[in-house]
Order: structure tokens, then C-alpha cells, then sequence
């Protein structure tokens, strides 16, 4: 099994420093040209399964990537929403760094109402275990498309990493992995943006 993974276009509330996670979104001025780039990247790759998170922005950038790949199912989920953060959504970064450096670290959260490092490690697990059971033993290759905190948590799953260890996803970068016949994973690309370079 080979396992490619991308996150959603640049929104607004990205480039503003907006705690956005599972709220709407507002387009970039470079949504379309990273769209277009990541799905011409993915143009010639061999792609049997989309699953996406059901967010919008997500939805709509595995759409620009179906394009190329029309005949393959595009599966949603709710399970590949990004992370909840309760009250905190829709907040500036900015406004909370200096109040709790541990929070807006983002490695220990004891705010109320935000799902927690562990909860959002054990959502991927469960879908991961899903894949593997539904796909073991099939020579396929699925795309995931999702954001950059459950990316994080999937990836550190695959490769049974610390999840603090997993760097912030560029947005619709290109991450590579490949199942060994022992069952574990190997990382062949990791964050991959260089469709997004001007030529």
C-alpha cells in the first residue's frame, strides 16, 4: 500500500494568523494557482482512493486533484476534520502568545473545550486502522487530504514517531509513504512543496 498525503489550499485565514480549524474559510488570492499546481503534480501519479475531510476547503482541493483522476471514488469524512479547538476558533495567534507559553506552543493544551494531542492521535489511529483492515493486502495507492494538525497526527502513526517530532505541513505539500511486508511504513517524501516554485 502506498499512501500519499496533501493539505488544503492557503486561505485567508491562514496568511492572518487565524485559528481557523474547523471553522469556514475565505479564499486566498493563491488558492487556485496552489490547487492547480499540487494537482498537476499528482496529474501522472497511479491514485485508487481520495479520502478527504469534509471541509470545504479540503473537499474542494481534492476536487481540483480529481480532475485528473475522474474515474477514482472521492470519499468524505467528518473522522479528517482538523483538530477542534472549541472557544479559541477564530482567534489570532498573536492575542494569546505571552498569556501561556505552553498552550500556544501547542505541545500541552489544558484550555477547555480543544481536543486534546492524545484524543486527536487516537481519531487518527482509529481511521488508520480502518484503512489498513479495508486495504492490507491490495497493491493500491490512497490520497489523503486533509489539514495540518491531523496530517501531523497520521504521519506520526505511520511512522510511530512522537507526534512533536512531525513538523507544521506546508499548505498542499506532498508526503510519500509505502508499506514494507513487515507491516511498517516508509517515508519516501516529506513536505514537499516544489510545485509551488515559480519556473
Amino acid at each position: 500500500m502506498k499512501i500519499i498525503i496533501t493539505r488544503h489550499w492557503e486561505t485567508e485565514e491562514n496568511k492572518a494568523g487565524i485559528i481557523q480549524w474547523q471553522l469556514p474559510w475565505s479564499l486566498s488570492a493563491e488558492w487556485i494557482m496552489q490547487a492547480k499546481k499540487v494537482a498537476l503534480r499528482l496529474k501522472n501519479e497511479k491514485i485508487d482512493y481520495i479520502y478527504s475531510s469534509d471541509l470545504t476547503r479540503a473537499h474542494n482541493t481534492a476536487l481540483e486533484i480529481r480532475k485528473y483522476h475522474q474515474n477514482i471514488p472521492l470519499i468524505l469524512s467528518e473522522d479528517l476534520r482538523e483538530r477542534y479547538f472549541g472557544e479559541l476558533q477564530g482567534r489570532y495567534f498573536v492575542e494569546l502568545q505571552g498569556k501561556n507559553e505552553k498552550w500556544i506552543s501547542f505541545n500541552t493544551i489544558s484550555w477547555n473545550n480543544i481536543e486534546t494531542n492524545e484524543n486527536l492521535l487516537e481519531r487518527a489511529k482509529i481511521f488508520l486502522d480502518k484503512i489498513d483492515k479495508k486495504y492490507w493486502d491490495k497493491n493500491l495507492t490512497i490520497l489523503f487530504v486533509w489539514h495540518n494538525w491531523i496530517n501531523r497526527a497520521i504521519i506520526s502513526k505511520l511512522l510511530n514517531k512522537d507526534f512533536k517530532q512531525i513538523e507544521n505541513l506546508q499548505n498542499t505539500n506532498i508526503s510519500i509513504f509505502e508499506k514494507w511486508d513487515n507491516g511498517n511504513f516508509k517515508m519516501s517524501l516529506f513536505n514537499c512543496a516544489k510545485h509551488l516554485e515559480d519556473s
